[in-house]
């Protein structure tokens, strides 16, 4: 089984720029967003709500992130 929480964040449906403001935080994965949070990620340049929305969005559909603990907003 894929575990699409692994998978690069290249690949994920999120706009160009976020992929890049994310690259730029040192975060390669979606499972490496899920230690990220919410205003961890909003600090990085050039990623905003719309982007943290789109991202949280997708982290809740990979089976991984149904188990993990909900993260403090």
């Amino acid at each position: 089984m894929h575990n699409s929480a692994a998978q690069p964040i290249e690949a994920l449906s999120l706009p160009r720029r976020a992929i890049n403001a994310l690259r730029q935080g040192g975060i390669r994965t979606l499972e490496e967003t899920r230690d990220w949070s919410d205003v961890s990620l909003l600090s990085l340049p050039q990623f905003g709500p719309a982007f943290l929305s789109a991202l949280r969005n997708l982290a809740t559909r990979t089976p991984a992130a149904r188990h993990s603990t909900p993260t403090e907003y």
